[in-house]
C-alpha cells in the first residue's frame, strides 16, 4: 500500500487493516450525515453537530493532514442533498459585491463591527472573526473602512491557517490572504 504522507505498507494483513477500516469510518460518516439530513438537519448544522469518534479517527493514517472529515461530511451533504445549503438566502444568492454593499449600507458603525472581530481573534474565536469581518470585507472597495476590513481579513486568514491541520485548508487561507492584501476578493478582479 502506497500512502498518501506516509511509509510503505507491506504485506496482506497489514494492508487489508488501514484499508478496511478507512472503509468503515467513510460507512460510518455516510450513515450519520444521512441520519442528521433525515432528522432535518442542513448542512452547517451537521458540521456543528458532528463529533469524530476516536475508534475511526484516531489512527496514523486517518489523520487530518491534507483533508478532513469535515470534508468528506460536506461531499456526503452534497451528493445526498445536492449543492443547496437549505440557507433561502443561498438559493439565488445576490452577487457578492450587491450584497456586501447592502450590509455595508446598513451597519451603522462599521468600525465596530472590524473592532468586534478584532476582540474575537483577541479571545481565540478566530473562525467566528471571520464571519463578522466579512459583515464589511466583503462590499465593493470605495471606502477606507472596507479596504480596512479586507486587510484585517488576510490577517484572520494567516492566523486561522496556524490553527488547523488540513494542507489544503492551510493553503486556501494563506492564498486567500494573499488575494485580499491587494485589495480584491476575487481572482478576476486582478486581470
Amino acid at each position: 500500500l502506497l500512502t498518501e504522507f506516509g511509509p510503505l505498507v507491506d504485506g496482506a494483513d497489514e494492508v487489508a487493516h488501514p484499508l478496511a477500516h478507512t472503509a468503515g469510518a467513510l460507512r460510518w460518516l455516510r450513515s450519520e450525515v444521512v441520519d442528521r439530513m433525515n432528522q432535518g438537519m442542513g448542512e452547517r448544522e451537521i458540521l456543528a453537530d458532528m463529533i469524530y469518534p476516536a475508534e475511526w479517527f484516531d489512527e496514523p493514517w486517518m489523520a487530518p493532514t491534507y483533508g478532513s472529515p469535515d470534508y468528506i461530511v460536506r461531499d456526503i451533504y452534497r451528493e445526498e442533498n445536492g449543492w443547496w445549503d437549505r440557507n433561502p438566502t443561498s438559493l439565488h444568492p445576490a452577487p457578492d459585491a450587491d450584497a456586501g454593499a447592502a450590509v455595508l449600507a446598513a451597519l451603522s458603525d462599521p468600525a465596530a463591527v472590524l473592532d468586534r472581530a478584532r476582540e474575537l481573534a483577541d479571545d481565540g474565536e478566530v473562525q467566528l472573526a471571520l464571519h463578522v469581518v466579512d459583515l464589511v470585507a466583503m462590499a465593493p472597495p470605495e471606502t477606507s473602512i472596507v479596504l480596512e476590513a479586507r486587510r484585517l481579513k488576510a490577517d484572520l486568514c494567516r492566523r486561522r491557517a496556524k490553527e488547523i491541520r488540513p494542507y489544503v485548508s492551510k493553503a486556501c487561507y494563506r492564498s486567500s490572504a494573499d488575494l485580499l492584501e491587494t485589495g480584491a476578493t476575487s481572482w478576476t478582479e486582478l486581470r
